[in-house]
């Protein structure tokens, strides 16, 4: 019988920081290749000769993309340096959450404290969601940007053992670092997506 390569949970984690590390190596050229694609696209629609509009669409996107390239970097840092500091921001703007003091949301507050000081983490920020569903969700990249969300609908539905059982979930997602590598596809690497979703998060918000 084939031995087969056991996997522990610091793979697990190296895993995912490689993976962010790829993504975001990667990103300048995704972005690079949508502009591409777009000026494609208006190059080929925008020659009315049928018979010239492939050559003319490639040789417009080349020579554009040729010439912009140094703004394409230059937004692509411009977008790291905002995501970077103000992810925890941008998670609360597409949410429509709060953050929460111990004052505020006692009994939540102990859970989750209690879960830090026995597995010896630093206390993620607590935020609620004002909405009768029930979600939780852990976000940031660092010790200073951790933080646990829930809904007032899952606090409401959720028995105390119940909701113990969800955020020690979502702690462990914290202490595992794989939520590092959501908020990379999330919010670093998902410039057009982010834009589109917080778009229509606050349309759905102010509607509903």
């Amino acid at each position: 019988m084939g031995t087969q390569a056991t996997k522990g949970l610091q793979t697990s984690i190296w895993n995912n920081n490689i993976k962010s590390f790829v993504l975001l190596s990667l990103y300048p050229f995704i972005l690079a290749g949508v502009v591409f694609a777009v000026l494609w696209a208006i190059g080929y629609f925008g020659t009315y000769s049928a018979q010239q509009n492939s050559g003319h669409a490639l040789n417009f996107a080349i020579g554009t993309l040729y010439d912009y390239w140094p703004t394409i970097l230059g937004v692509t840092g411009a977008w790291f340096i905002i995501a970077y500091f103000f992810q925890g921001r941008m998670i609360r703007a597409l949410s429509h959450s709060h953050p929460v003091t111990r004052k505020e949301e006692p009994e939540l507050y102990n859970l989750v404290e209690n879960m830090c000081i026995a597995s010896g983490t630093s206390m993620p920020r607590l935020e609620i969601i004002e909405s009768r569903s029930r979600n939780a969700f852990a976000s940031g990249i660092d010790s200073k940007s951790f933080s646990i969300t829930v809904t007032r609908g899952l606090l409401q539905s959720l028995s105390r053992d119940e909701l113990e059982g969800v955020l020690a979930h979502e702690l462990t997602h914290i202490l595992n670092r794989d939520v590092r590598l959501m908020m990379v596809c999330v919010i670093f690497t998902g410039m057009f997506g982010f834009a589109a979703q917080l778009l229509w998060s606050n349309v759905r918000y102010n509607l509903w």
